[in-house]
Parts: structure tokens; C-alpha cells; sequence
């Protein structure tokens, strides 16, 4: 039984404010024969015209962002905290980590390009109106699948172009509208085995990225900027980045498709920089599927 066939889900990356300070550390030499992009993480935010659908379970579910607030990433024993020691509370509501470097030769003729592995280490996101489910209304939350890695790939090009390619593994929730009414796990609803398959293919491309913070990038809500040093896998602004260094804050049109089941396209705002600070943005769309077993697939057949 397909309990979820493509529903589509469209986030938005954050970057916070970005002080003039911060912008002295983006504003060097493009003359640099070589270049990395050091690794770090990227803040998403979820907009709406996200979906799933669960056909003949609730139906089709629209979703809405569920800020992640005061945060623990993985690895770490507190929260995330600014450059004062102040606990962020994030108003994004995924994150999706760069795991390595990419450098590459910006005189080559031909481009240059790198290949960097990814994990999303956070998701959480809610449904914009209540479902019924058995007579009573519930809403209904989606989290990260934590007993499997949501891993992949991203390849960034020295054109300022990027693709990539990762798997979200994740599990809904229902939560009662009703007070003293009991919360249904995944398995409570759709069973286990269909709760261990419930995966996202993402597959981005056309995405264009810059090293800099320009008129291109747009102004956004909530803080997001998370500040650390070169290595600070946590941190989407390394503050003491070389002149062969740079983030990679991504900007304009990314188009995201799920191997014809879907297509999405998001365009960004674009908005001028400002003296008090600016942020990035970038949205991709996709469609979501449940992929099952090869053995209870066999069992169907």
C-alpha cells in the first residue's frame, strides 16, 4: 500500500544579519589562483506549498516550518550559542552540513569543480492545519529518521554552479489537537515497516552559489547566523576565512526534481545589501516518496 506518493517540500536556507565586519572577511581578492570552500552548515527554512501526501491515510498534508530553537547539534553537549555566549534560538528548521572542503583552480581553462559529502543532521517541520485521523484532529509533526544517516552528495563548480544529490530519512508524528488525548508514533499509524522506509530523494540542480554578500542576496527573517572559526563544522560564516578561503552562500534559482515523479522550481526575492546587515537565501523544491524494502516489495509481487 503507498501510504505517501510525492508530496513536495520547499525549504529556504538562512543566513542571519551580517555585520560590516563579516563582510570585510567575504570581500577578498578574486585574483586567487586557488580557492576552498571550507565546509560548514547550511540553515534551511521551509515555506509554504510543502506537502505530503498520504492518500487514503489523512490525505494530502500541507507543511508548514517548525523552528528548531535552542538546538544541540550532533556531537555537541549544549545548544548552539553566538560569538557573546548567547544560546541561539534558531528560527530555521533544517540543517544540512558541508563535510569537507572543495578546492579548486580558478584560472583553469575547462572549470573546476568538487565534490563534498553531506549529512542532514536536523528536520522538523508541521502541518499548516490539523488532519483527522479516526474521528479526532491531530497535527502532524515530520523529524529526522535518527537510527539512519541522511547522507549525500553536493557538487560545487568554480562557475559558481552547483548540484546535488541526498536522502532524508524521516518519521511523521500525530499530535492531538485535544488535551489529554494520546500522541500516535509512525509505527501507531502506518506499521513499522512502512515507518523504516520513509525516505526523501533530493536532487538539486541548476543552483548558483557566491562567495560574497551582494545585492543578489536577500534579506530574511529570524536569526540564523552561526559564527566559527575555519573547521567549525556548525558555522555557515567562518570569521577568520584566508584570502583563498570562502563560505558558500547560495543565491537565485534552484530547481530540485524527484526522477519524474515531480518538478519544483523556487526563485528568490533579491533585495539591496544594507549598512545594519543582510542574509542569504535559497530555496529548493522536490517531491517526496516512501521507498520500500526490496523484501516487502518481493513480498507484494
Amino acid at each position: 500500500m503507498n501510504f505517501l506518493n510525492s508530496p513536495k517540500f520547499v525549504t529556504r536556507s538562512l543566513i542571519g544579519a551580517v555585520g560590516l565586519s563579516a563582510i570585510a572577511f567575504l570581500g577578498f581578492a578574486e585574483s586567487a589562483s586557488a580557492l576552498t570552500v571550507v565546509k560548514g552548515s547550511d540553515y534551511w527554512k521551509t515555506k509554504n506549498g510543502s506537502f505530503f501526501n498520504f492518500n487514503d491515510v489523512v490525505g494530502n498534508v500541507e507543511f508548514i516550518s517548525r523552528p528548531l530553537g535552542q538546538w544541540t547539534p550532533p556531537g555537541s553537549s549544549e545548544p548552539l550559542k553566538d560569538s557573546k555566549g548567547v544560546t541561539l534560538n534558531l528560527k530555521t528548521d533544517t540543517v544540512v552540513r558541508r563535510l569537507d572542503d572543495i578546492t579548486f583552480n580558478t584560472d583553469a581553462q575547462d572549470g573546476e569543480y568538487g565534490v563534498s559529502n553531506v549529512e542532514v543532521v536536523a528536520l522538523s517541520l508541521k502541518s499548516k492545519s490539523p488532519v483527522r485521523y479516526k474521528g479526532s484532529l491531530f497535527n502532524i509533526f515530520i523529524d529526522l529518521n535518527t537510527n539512519k544517516q541522511s547522507t549525500g552528495t553536493i557538487n560545487i563548480n568554480e562557475d559558481r554552479t552547483f548540484f546535488s544529490d541526498f536522502t532524508v530519512n524521516f518519521l511523521p508524528s500525530f499530535h492531538p489537537v485535544s488535551k489529554g488525548a494520546a500522541t500516535l508514533s509512525c509505527a501507531d499509524v502506518f506499521g513499522t515497516a512502512p515507518c523504516d522506509n520513509f525516505s526523501v530523494d533530493l536532487h538539486g540542480r541548476n543552483g548558483k552559489w557566491t562567495r560574497r554578500i551582494t545585492e543578489k542576496v536577500i534579506q530574511t527573517e529570524g536569526p540564523s547566523q552561526v559564527r566559527g572559526v575555519v573547521g567549525d563544522i556548525n558555522a555557515n560564516i567562518h570569521t577568520n576565512l584566508s584570502k583563498t578561503q570562502t563560505d558558500f552562500f547560495v543565491i537565485g534559482i534552484v530547481e530540485h526534481d524527484a526522477g519524474g515523479a515531480g518538478h519544483h522550481t523556487v526563485r528568490t526575492a533579491p533585495e539591496p545589501l544594507t549598512i545594519l546587515g543582510s542574509a542569504t537565501a535559497m530555496g529548493f523544491g522536490t517531491f517526496f516518496k516512501r521507498k520500500l524494502g526490496k523484501k516487502r516489495q518481493q513480498d507484494k509481487a
